[in-house]
């Protein structure tokens, strides 16, 4: 996942467990916003991302007509 989409999940997601206002705020190293990764890993092994992912299957080539 990218870190756009953990910034979308963080918007619409009403059991997000980071930022202001929440159990867990997030902090800042080196001018970044940083959360702890115990309570993340929880959140998406409770509420795993249910979606299409990368193309696993191998390519088909199209027939000629």
């Amino acid at each position: 996942m990218t870190r756009e989409g953990v910034r979308r999940i963080a918007y619409r997601h009403p059991d997000w467990p980071f930022g202001i206002d929440r159990p867990y705020p997030y902090w800042e190293i080196a001018r970044a916003d940083v959360m702890e990764t115990k309570p993340f890993l929880e959140f998406f092994q409770s509420h795993p991302i249910v979606g299409r992912g990368p193309d696993k299957a191998p390519r088909s080539t199209r027939s000629a007509s």
